[in-house]
């Protein structure tokens, strides 16, 4: 059960209204003030406080000036300016704390596609940021925004290791973490190198690199690890606590698997969820998408409204339905979706 690692859920209802229809929850980053949440449907970054109420929204779709075509990450520098990527255009925007355009950064190194890649991007520093994508070279770029050079390259591209990953990057503190999800590796990247800081031991089931393909008439041929290995959908670490989800498809037992780590009493919880989960944590079978820790130990997670209100009739009987209708009856399905806060238990 969730509820054997979490002790408290917080629901954040968003403002609706013209400006802020969110299509998507790509990314989220929670300052302890702010709520950042990209949406890559409308190549836009919006903005909440705490209590929901729309602040203001980065960027919209186009070719022009701080427009995008294809939005795919963002970062909030340590003096709260805001870095967003534009994987099609190949460039990066920079915006202050308040979404005022500050200037734009068109990543054409060697004039060679393939020399650098902005798919994802964390901050180093103020003026440090580390870039991860799949290359036909490197998979880790680290670059100087201020002076638009590329400080070093790492990590070579393996095609078995080096899948596309939206939550590749992992910040605590200062110390920015990356996931190479095939590979099931945490890196430590500085400034000045990359270094291996904790490598995932799966066992019997640890991901080799080692791929399957299948024609599928009218789609073509597709490709994907092998049913025996483990794949790691997510990595999160702050000061107290580790959370990672991972599949398997051979454990068919349960659809997700999440492993969470206390890093002061060395206890752990392994939870696992299938079709007839009933944990209030998750609302009743719908598993939570977690993207990310706060600055006080909560999971950030979004869960569409309508799977909650779609499934209620079928609780009418049990014990909490009164607790948890009436936590989402004034929540409106067509409305954008809530964040949730999991505040994760010492155990």
């Amino acid at each position: 059960m969730l509820s054997e690692a979490i002790d408290s859920v917080q629901i954040i209802t968003l403002e609706t209204n013209d400006s802020c229809i969110i299509g998507s929850y790509n990314k989220i980053i929670a300052d302890g003030q702010k709520l950042f949440i990209m949406d890559a449907i409308s190549n836009t970054v919006f903005t909440f406080d705490y209590s929901g109420k729309f602040l203001f929204s980065i960027g919209t779709r186009g070719r022009g000036p701080f427009e995008f075509l294809e939005m795919c990450d963002f970062c909030i520098l340590s003096n709260k300016n805001i870095l967003v990527s534009d994987e099609r255009i190949r460039k990066l925007s920079l915006f202050d704390s308040i979404g005022n355009p500050i200037r734009e950064i068109y990543l054409n190194h060697n004039n060679d596609p393939r020399s650098i890649c902005n798919n994802r991007i964390c901050n180093i520093n103020d003026s440090i940021i580390a870039m991860y994508g799949c290359t036909g070279y490197n998979n880790v770029t680290v670059f100087d925004i201020n002076s638009e050079k590329i400080l070093f390259q790492g990590l070579p591209y393996h095609e078995g290791y080096s899948e596309e990953y939206r939550h590749a990057f992992n910040k605590m503190g200062t110390q920015v973490q990356l996931l190479r999800s095939g590979a099931t590796e945490i890196y430590n990247i500085n400034a000045d190198k990359i270094e291996l800081a904790r490598h995932l031991d799966f066992g019997q089931h640890q991901n080799t690199g080692e791929y399957e393909s299948a024609y599928i008439p009218g789609v073509g041929t597709i490709t994907a690890i092998k049913a025996n290995q483990a794949s790691v959908s997510y990595y999160y670490e702050n000061f107290t606590n580790i959370i990672l989800s991972f599949n398997c498809e051979v454990l068919n037992n349960g659809y997700a698997y999440i492993f969470v780590y206390n890093k002061s009493t060395k206890n752990h919880k392994f939870l696992s969820f299938n079709s007839e989960c009933k944990d209030d944590c998750t609302f009743y079978r719908y598993l939570p998408h977690f993207m990310g820790f706060d600055n006080c130990n909560n999971l950030i997670a979004t869960l569409p409204v309508y799977d909650w209100q779609s499934n209620m009739n079928n609780l009418k009987n049990h014990n909490k339905y009164k607790e948890i209708s009436d936590r989402i009856k004034n929540i409106n399905p067509d409305n954008n979706n809530c964040i949730l806060l999991y505040h994760v238990k010492e155990f």
